[in-house]
């Protein structure tokens, strides 16, 4: 969540979860007041924001046993039948499974809880069988179906950590992909990229070329994201793409051989997200291994 120009300051620190309050002028030139949730503890661990404090605080009851830690455990009693979902949804998109829990999952509006009949803070019962099937057919990942057992969550690890984590056999992973995400994200407190800050580098001789060589990454990384998306675009434009978006029709079609409404939108977003794949799956080669990611651990007993 990106907060330009705003006024960020750090309010509480529990463990690994900071609290920040953001002021910053909306467009009719009033002061906006939030607070946010972060994940980090601003020096090892930079801050990467998630979400809304008041949108955290509705989904920790479902969602997490310790909520102040970057490492953590889904309820899976509570969440029977919508772990796999979550997490395939969550390799695919920016944040944690618990801003995939919120945005899609929970009634977190009054305009919500008024159109669905649901109190704020219940899952949106009606629409989970929907969400299942866009998960399991329209990403056609059937091993989603295996991550429905015990899960624990690594928030905001590096890849080399990751890769450690991911050796251990003791289940089935599933990462933040940086063939989806864009990862140039940065703390909003101190403006630092999001990778991890060995203290034993940072206290040696190296500390200060090791932070100059990982942001010269970071900075490239992000020029080539914006370069390369727009290159795709001209690769490949909007009227020569083919995808299918029509429910229970796997044939291809072009843009202007669609007349509904929803199935132009859907094209268009489908479209949006295949440029950024390319760009993201390209660029990511100049990621360092200690570039922050969310991972998750499922134990199948």
């Amino acid at each position: 969540m990106a907060h330009d120009n705003a006024l960020v300051k750090k309010i509480q620190q529990d463990d690994r979860l900071v609290t920040l309050a953001i002021e910053e002028y909306g467009e009719d030139g009033a002061v906006k007041k939030e607070e946010m949730v972060a994940y980090g503890d601003g020096n090892t661990l930079p801050y990467r924001a998630t979400m809304k404090k008041s949108a955290f605080e509705l989904a920790a009851p479902w969602a997490l046993v310790s909520p102040e830690s970057t490492i953590t455990a889904l309820d899976s009693r509570r969440l029977a039948g919508l772990s796999g979902a979550m997490l395939a949804r969550q390799s695919r998109a920016p944040g944690t499974v618990v801003d995939v829990l919120v945005n899609e999952f929970l009634v977190s509006t009054q305009e919500e809880s008024e159109k669905l009949g649901l109190p704020i803070g219940e899952l949106k019962t009606k629409k989970l069988d929907q969400i299942i099937e866009r998960i399991l057919v329209q990403y056609g990942d059937d091993s989603v179906q295996e991550l429905e057992t015990a899960t624990v969550l690594f928030n905001s690890v590096s890849n080399l950590a990751s890769k450690i984590i991911e050796d251990r056999r003791l289940g089935s992973f599933i990462e933040q992909s940086s063939r989806y995400v864009v990862y140039n994200d940065r703390d909003p407190v101190t403006g630092k990229y999001a990778y991890y800050r060995e203290p034993a580098v940072m206290a040696s001789e190296h500390g200060a070329e090791y932070e100059r060589v990982l942001d010269r990454a970071f900075a490239l990384y992000s020029r080539l994201v914006d370069r390369l998306t727009s290159y795709y675009t001209t690769i490949k434009p909007i009227n020569e793409a083919e995808y299918a978006v029509r429910p229970g029709d796997k044939a291809p079609y072009k843009l202007d051989a669609l007349t509904e409404e929803k199935e132009i939108k859907e094209f268009k977003r489908v479209y949006k997200f295949d440029v950024k794949t390319r760009a993201c799956d390209t660029a990511r080669i100049v990621l360092p291994a200690a570039t922050l990611t969310n991972l998750a651990m499922v134990a199948n007993g």
